[in-house]
């Protein structure tokens, strides 16, 4: 072979070499999103994937380092309180990895205040609760069949005291269960306390209102009476 043809050989292999470029798998970004910074013990917490140019990953949490779970986007259940470290570690298709961690802090839920918008200053018969004054107003929180608190009687309601509050977080009440009665009563009164409302609590589910504290309240609507209940998780 000529010494021509050998280069224009050397060439055109050369070109061809340089017209073929290797493909690089873009490098993975690790990120996610939690509900909340903050959850009940029992609760399932659903982590949000928002990762980029991942295909697979790996989440594992503080309470079970060893514990791998490869879902996409899998959800969690704490049975204890605590501040948990919960990472995620994301692959691009080259098998490299990047990793993002966050923060949960798991409590259990307590009832922070009782307060009182609203209340219907005449019982069923259209009579005004006390003839004399307004009414003497206390409220008792019962689990099941068993009495566990007693809100301070505030004596001579009128419209312009509402809205009424009492402070429970001495009280140290743990209701994150079913089963959950609160009652207002007029007191004072010779054959003892009428009964004012009788409310069931929904205490199997959290606030759907949680603040990134953890704090949060459910409201109760019963003809004339406006109650709202506070708690936060600690």
């Amino acid at each position: 072979m000529s010494n021509i043809l050998r280069s224009f050989f050397l060439l055109t292999l050369l070109l061809a070499g340089c017209g073929q470029k290797e493909t690089v798998a873009p490098a993975a970004t690790a990120s996610f999103t939690l509900p909340l910074p903050v959850a009940e013990v029992g609760e399932v917490v659903t982590l949000t994937n928002t990762s980029q140019h991942a295909t697979r990953y790996e989440w594992r949490s503080s309470d079970s380092a060893t514990l791998v779970n490869t879902a996409t986007s899998p959800t969690l259940t704490f049975t204890q309180p605590g501040t948990y470290s919960i990472t995620l570690t994301a692959f691009n298709a080259a098998g490299q990895s990047t990793s993002a961690t966050q923060t949960l802090k798991v409590g259990r839920r307590y009832l922070k205040e009782v307060r009182v918008n609203n209340l219907s200053f005449t019982n069923a018969a259209g009579s005004p609760w006390d003839g004399n004054s307004g009414p003497d107003v206390k409220w008792t929180l019962a689990y099941q069949t068993t009495r566990k608190a007693t809100g301070a009687t505030v004596a001579d309601m009128t419209q312009a005291m509402l809205p009424l509050s009492w402070n429970t977080v001495p009280l140290n009440l743990e209701t994150a269960h079913a089963g959950w009665t609160l009652t207002f009563w007029e007191t004072n009164n010779l054959l003892g306390d009428d009964q004012m409302l009788n409310l069931t609590l929904d205490e199997s589910v959290p606030p759907t209102n949680r603040d990134a504290a953890g704090t949060g309240t459910k409201s109760y609507t019963d003809k004339a009476w406006n109650v709202v209940l506070t708690y936060e998780t600690r």
